[in-house]
């Protein structure tokens, strides 16, 4: 077990952390203070730098002209329109200089970071049709608020969906179809409110389910057909048991799910 050199109390969220004797040799090695915040919250700072899902308005640093960032008005470093990035208007060796040795690096890092552009939005451009307000997305056709994603249609906020068609309000969902607050689902068609589902069908509140079809409320099924709270029903008693969610209302769907989730 790594020996721990001291014990932390983390400025934001007040928890505390050890540091390891590794962790204190590394900081050493780079001339840097131990950390005043936990490893979560510095991962939460340092995810704070990627920001594909809020975009703002401001004006391009190199035209002039009002453009979509995913970076605020107030950072403090220029941020070009795609159109300025991929044109000729900027030399990048301009912003180039050498090390100075006998100053700390990461103060230097920081003075270079914030003269260089930064590319408003990452979309390939001339693969997105009917698609402006999305990010870190290309081959996307009637597709909003969209982030990190790819060859999707008709898709509505979600992110990490690739090659998936009438999404809407999903994450991490591949080669889907008609599916909505799904979350870590593939290939699945008409699901609804379901997480880790593979090859599904027709159904909704699904859990870790795979090849099923026309089921509701079910937890780590495979290959199953017609099945409510993992119980099996004949076709005539599903559907009629299924009229009875009324799946159809939002209000009657938010109460299916209480249920099932308290199954």
């Amino acid at each position: 077990m790594e020996k721990v050199v001291n014990t932390v109390i983390c400025t934001h969220c007040k928890t505390e952390f050890p540091i390891f004797e590794e962790d204190l040799r590394f900081y050493q090695m780079f001339g840097v203070s131990e950390p005043q915040q936990c490893p979560q919250c510095r991962l939460v700072r340092r995810l704070t730098e990627r920001n594909p899902r809020s975009l703002y308005y401001r004006a391009c640093s190199s035209t002039g002209k009002k453009t979509l960032s995913q970076y605020h008005a107030d950072a403090p470093f220029p941020v070009y329109s795609p159109e300025a990035w991929w044109g000729d208007s900027f030399d990048a060796t301009n912003y180039g200089r050498d090390v100075d040795f006998s100053r700390p690096f990461f103060e230097q890092f920081i003075e270079l970071k914030q003269c260089v552009p930064h590319l408003a939005l990452f979309n390939t451009e001339g693969t997105m049709q009917n698609s402006d307000f999305n990010n870190c997305t290309a081959y996307m056709k009637n597709c909003y608020l969209i982030a990190e994603s790819d060859y999707c249609e008709d898709c509505y906020y979600s992110n990490l969906i690739k090659k998936s068609r009438s999404l809407m309000d999903c994450s991490v969902c591949y080669e889907d179809e008609l599916c909505y607050e799904c979350v870590d689902c593939m290939g699945s068609y008409a699901l609804a409110y379901s997480q880790d589902c593979n090859n599904c069908r027709s159904s909704y509140f699904l859990k870790n389910c795979a090849s099923c079809d026309d089921c509701i409320g079910c937890i780590n099924q495979r290959h199953k057909q017609y099945m409510i709270f993992n119980a099996q029903y004949a076709r005539d008693d599903y559907e009629k048991r299924k009229a009875d969610f009324h799946l159809e209302s939002g209000q009657a769907t938010h109460g299916a799910s209480s249920v099932a989730g308290s199954r």
